[in-house]
């Protein structure tokens, strides 16, 4: 039961880190940080790490020891050379609008939007074949797209296709997910980005049968804020004000630095806020800066100020500390492992059921972490209750 896992961005802090430890977890680690290695998934016959094949796009040239050393989440000794046996790289793509063109000088493609299509689906087949995996993932883990105003997006899988052949939507994300869902993959956006929300993509997706899970994964500050709402709401407790600021070194945060992603990044974290309370927030601001001494340990600061009985007035501070890689391994695993399961069973179009590891779980207009957490737990259930018929 060999599945191929195929990331784009690959070199990043978060895949090499996820690689290299999935390839060889410390004993109990998978029991006791993974949810799909809980006593109950463990009933769904999920993927074992060790059947994963591993290939990725990256546009960052460089051998894996210097990818681990520029992230210093990991020793390059023994993960590099893991990595280097573990690892099949593809060749990757860039438009104009894409942050690595800007930030890694990588040169555009001189080719059609059909061709450049075809030579990613090619690759795609040939790790396939190499690797002998019977079904294949498309994991987004690099910068978000770039995309046109959504009422320009085409509405169905033929209008995309057209549209790409003319040369829109020049944005390596869209052309990775439509070559991946040709290919019979289902895709993870684990990024900020839009991509999955293109109504020809999730058309495309539904004619091809594969299974979408997205988007932007949800570790840390944001899943924190969800269950802190969803309680001062059901203790009617009105907050007058929250400000979050996120501190971070690593890729991750350069990106960031970019106010195209980072605008997109600010709005699934201030969004869900209101969506949860039911009301507006008299100040909500949310801050992202990149800080090169913090590397790959984010910090993230949070001011609460809220209403109480009779006038009075109470205040919450909140300092979230870790690091970033090691925090996304397991959900990130655990999206594989579940999404999998998903392509094995003919699932089509987006899994709701996977919306917890969302900070815009897209498919729902829920955004309670543990009201979202329970519906996994559900899916389970209802999974388990049907293999034992």
């Amino acid at each position: 039961m060999k599945v191929g896992v195929i990331i784009v961005g690959v070199r990043g802090a978060t895949a090499s880190t996820m690689i290299a430890t999935a390839c060889a977890p410390r004993s109990g680690d998978e029991a006791r940080y993974l949810l799909s290695s809980s006593s109950a998934a463990r009933q769904l016959d999920l993927v074992p790490l060790a059947d994963i094949a591993w290939a990725g796009f990256d546009t960052m040239r460089e051998s894996w020891p210097e990818t681990l050393t520029r992230h210093g989440v990991l020793s390059p000794q023994p993960h590099a050379a893991r990595l280097e046996s573990k690892v099949q790289m593809l060749d990757a793509v860039s438009f104009e609008s894409d942050h690595a063109t800007a930030v890694e000088g990588v040169r555009p493609p001189s080719a059609s939007g059909r061709v450049v299509l075809e030579q990613l689906r090619a690759q795609i087949r040939a790790f396939k074949e190499r690797a002998q995996v019977e079904r294949l993932i498309l994991l987004h883990l690099g910068a978000p797209s770039v995309l046109p105003a959504s009422d320009r997006w085409p509405d169905t899988g033929a209008e995309l296709m057209a549209a790409l052949g003319r040369g829109e939507l020049q944005t390596a994300p869209v052309y990775y997910t439509v070559a991946a869902i040709l290919e019979g993959a289902a895709v993870i956006d684990y990024t900020a980005s839009a991509t999955l929300e293109i109504p020809g993509i999730l058309d495309l997706a539904c004619i091809e049968r594969v299974p979408l899970a997205g988007r932007d994964g949800s570790t840390g500050q944001t899943l924190m804020k969800s269950v802190l709402a969803q309680a001062f709401s059901t203790r009617r407790l009105k907050i007058r004000g929250w400000y979050s600021t996120n501190i971070l070194g690593n890729h991750d945060g350069l990106v960031l630095s970019d106010e195209r992603y980072a605008d997109v990044k600010k709005i699934d974290k201030t969004a869900l806020l209101e969506q949860i309370l039911g009301e507006s927030v008299e100040s909500h601001l949310v801050d992202i800066r990149h800080y090169a001494p913090a590397g790959d340990r984010k910090e993230a600061w949070d001011a609460v100020d809220f209403e109480t009985w009779y006038g009075g007035s109470g205040e919450l501070r909140i300092n979230w500390r870790a690091g970033d890689s090691l925090l996304a391994t397991p959900p990130i695993l655990d999206l594989i492992r579940f999404t999998e399961y998903a392509l094995r069973l003919g699932s089509i179009g987006m899994q709701t059921q996977l919306s917890g590891f969302f900070k815009h779980p897209l498919g729902t207009s829920e955004r309670r972490y543990l009201k979202l957490a329970e519906d996994l737990e559900r899916y389970i259930g209802r999974e388990i209750e049907k293999t034992s018929r």
